[in-house]
């Protein structure tokens, strides 16, 4: 590829998964899933959509080496549950007449659980058409050398629609397994190692300002460090009362700085090593993905491989 002015892909966080099968050239499938916008009385679509129209055609997908690079769109209509309520509240009676409806109820909480279901399903077929909509783009790369998805997010559900738009788009190949990672020793015990020694037994990652560790409850009391001295004796002295590390900011091989989660996000990515503006873009998303899945694997290796 030529140089071009796409603007360079920023991955600032990444939400992982382990892949069994790869299906390397997947353009055509993509092509079939691209984006549609929503009907009227859908509340959100995805799609896979080209990557830059005018710089690089339509492209819904580029491999460099072992590295393939997609993105998904999505459209959101935006109508929550809190919107809905107080458009029940206010129109109760008033607009929607309901079949059943006791003429004696005046009052939205007066309402029985099957009133309040029908006036629900009135105002979203009402609304809903009329919705405005919010529009977000998620990038993912599947490193197929090492079989890895990294998605540049870390929301659980923009994670997810990825995963189920990409395993839609791709049925037509055979299964695609796609799972959250774990390793054999648990991520907050190399996190805990780190900020003991000031940086892992492979001097590959080093700690960095900040750091969150809790008691190991679901009700423990959670501590927040940032900008500190996050090895000093006055945070380790916590690891004596049973606490763990969830959370760490390292820096690996004076190339990345990130913060670590125990459940293997990778959150506040930053690349030490900032690209001149016009080096070309297939070289920064290739430079970049190779540093992550790299980072990744060292974090994998430290922590006993995969479970």
């Amino acid at each position: 590829m030529s140089k071009s002015k796409v603007k360079h892909p920023h991955f600032s966080q990444v939400k992982l998964y382990r892949l069994r099968n790869i299906y390397p050239e997947i353009e055509d499938q993509l092509l079939k899933a691209h984006f549609r916008p929503p009907e009227p009385n859908q509340r959100s679509r995805s799609g896979f959509i080209s990557i830059n129209p005018e710089i690089l055609g339509d492209r819904y997908q580029i491999t460099i080496d072992k590295i393939s690079y997609m993105r998904l769109q999505t459209e959101q209509k935006i109508l929550t549950e809190a919107m809905i309520k107080d458009l029940m509240v206010e129109n109760l009676l008033s607009r929607f007449p309901i079949t059943g409806l006791s003429s004696k109820t005046d009052t939205y909480a007066s309402l029985s659980k099957e009133e309040k279901i029908l006036l629900k399903d009135q105002i979203i077929t009402e609304y809903l058409p009329k919705a405005f909509s919010e529009t977000f783009i998620t990038e993912g790369v599947i490193d197929t050398q090492n079989k890895l998805l990294l998605i540049n997010t870390t929301n659980p559900s923009r994670a997810d629609t990825f995963v189920n738009s990409l395993r839609n788009a791709v049925s037509d190949l055979g299964e695609f397994w796609a799972s959250t990672p774990t390793t054999v020793v648990p991520l907050f015990v190399l996190m805990r190692d780190v900020v003991r020694n000031g940086q892992s037994k492979d001097e590959k990652f080093e700690v960095g300002s900040s750091c969150v560790i809790c008691e190991d409850s679901k009700k423990g009391q959670v501590i927040r460090i940032s900008n500190g001295d996050v090895s000093s004796g006055h945070v380790q002295k916590y690891f004596n009362f049973g606490v763990k590390v969830t959370q760490l900011s390292m820096i690996w091989k004076d190339l990345v700085e990130f913060t670590l989660t125990e459940d293997f996000n990778l959150k506040s990515i930053k690349f030490l090593d900032n690209p001149e503006k016009d080096t070309p873009w297939d070289n920064v998303l290739y430079d970049r993905s190779v540093f992550l899945s790299s980072l990744i694997n060292d974090i994998v290796e430290l922590s006993g491989g995969w479970k």
